[in-house]
């Protein structure tokens, strides 16, 4: 019995003793820092701006080679801005008679735009090759998310047969050895886009552009701020 009793008093003492100086439980672990906010997705801007329009340009060889250019813009400042160009008629003995010639071109806003457009057309009358058109106009426009053009076309009589104008780009009428025809020409790269109505090449050389208009933009890539609340979005994801 005094054994047990021993045995008994030894265990309350051990029992005291776990209680009075417990094990430490190991530390937690610390927890990860928030990730800041994502930056947000680039967006394009505009950072210069180019374009130009005219009613014409008619390339001579005789007597001598010769550019003859009607109704002229010239260019947009790259900081944009806007410019136009009018004329009551064209009058080109033998190549081109035409009305209401008017030409302008802006920049603004991040877009481009250009115009061209002139009546009542008479092109190489005594030639093969003689056009005719009501209504002559060309449309440009560029920017960072793309270029844009058109043409309009009105009671269009090439080589003496009436012409359907189709709208899409660079419809081609080709006579053999005497005239090559483009209609709603589009001459497209990166930002940039030239829009000629009528192009007109007689294989004599001689060459006409009618209506002609050209957009151009220049972009680059600038950070985009995270609002406030897409900041916490961003730290809660």
């Amino acid at each position: 019995m005094f054994r047990s009793f021993l045995t008994l008093a030894l265990l309350l003492c051990m029992s005291t003793a776990n209680a009075s100086n417990p094990k430490p439980h190991p530390p937690h672990p610390p927890h990860p820092p928030h990730p800041g906010p994502r930056p947000a997705d680039p967006t394009a801007a505009v950072t210069s701006y180019s374009g130009r329009a005219f009613g014409a340009e008619i390339q001579v060889v005789n007597p001598q080679p010769n550019t003859l250019i009607f109704s002229d813009t010239g260019n947009l400042p790259s900081a944009g801005g806007s410019l136009s160009a009018n004329l009551a008629t064209i009058a080109v003995t033998g190549t081109l008679t035409s009305s209401t010639i008017t030409a302008a071109c802006d920049g603004s806003g991040g877009v481009a735009n250009a115009s061209a457009s002139q009546e009542n057309v008479s092109l190489f009358p005594v030639k093969a090759a003689a056009l005719t058109a009501s209504v002559v106009s060309s449309q440009a426009r560029a920017d960072c998310d793309g270029v844009s053009g058109s043409s309009t076309i009105t009671n269009l009589i090439f080589a003496g047969n009436s012409v359907v104008v189709t709208g899409a780009a660079n419809q081609t009428i080709t006579l053999a050895g005497i005239a090559t025809l483009v209609i709603n020409e589009q001459i497209v790269s990166a930002g940039s886009i030239t829009v000629n109505a009528i192009h007109l090449t007689l294989g004599t050389g001689e060459e006409v552009i009618l209506s002609s208009a050209h957009a151009d933009v220049q972009c680059s890539l600038v950070p985009t701020r995270p609002t406030s609340w897409g900041q916490v979005k961003q730290i809660y994801r």
